[in-house]
């Protein structure tokens, strides 16, 4: 049964895109997810009408809305994810959050971002062990057998 992701991330800078790279690549390799980016399905420039903006918005909301799971890159904070992770959050998504940068060495999550979570890593490793053992059914239930530490 497949998996819809909606994958939340800025890509504004390198450590942005390095990052959602790894979770595109991570997340594509796995046959059990369909996955919506909205960085390779919507392409702006910053100067779009305001009709094309609100059509953007309107399907990435869609998007959220029809997501199984959020998996959301935290590099830099990026206030577009932080709104999106909100909107999920109250629509009732579970939510993965991700912090995959290499210049911090000691990375720690929000209260609000790690409560609203269902997992939450720095580790990309473990990310990828974690997100093996997803099934549609065990998202929902938030019951994932998972053998490592979340962070």
């Amino acid at each position: 049964m497949t998996i819809k992701v909606y994958l939340a991330a800025g890509f504004f800078n390198d450590f942005q895109n390095e990052a959602l790279n790894y979770i595109e690549k991570t997340l594509d390799s796995l046959p059990e997810f369909d996955v919506f980016s909205p960085r390779r399905e919507t392409k702006l420039d910053g100067f779009e009408k305001p009709e094309v903006q609100q059509k953007v918005f309107d399907l990435n909301c869609k998007h959220i809305e029809e997501a199984d799971l959020v998996v959301a890159s935290t590099v830099d904070k990026d206030c577009g994810t932080l709104f999106e992770c909100g909107y999920a959050n109250k629509a009732g998504i579970p939510i993965i959050y991700t912090l995959f940068d290499a210049r911090l060495d000691d990375a720690n999550f929000n209260l609000m971002l790690s409560k609203s979570g269902i997992a939450h890593f720095t580790d990309e490793l473990k990310f990828m062990d974690f997100i093996k053992k997803l099934t549609k059914k065990n998202i929902k239930t938030s019951k994932v057998e998972y053998e490592g530490e979340f962070e």
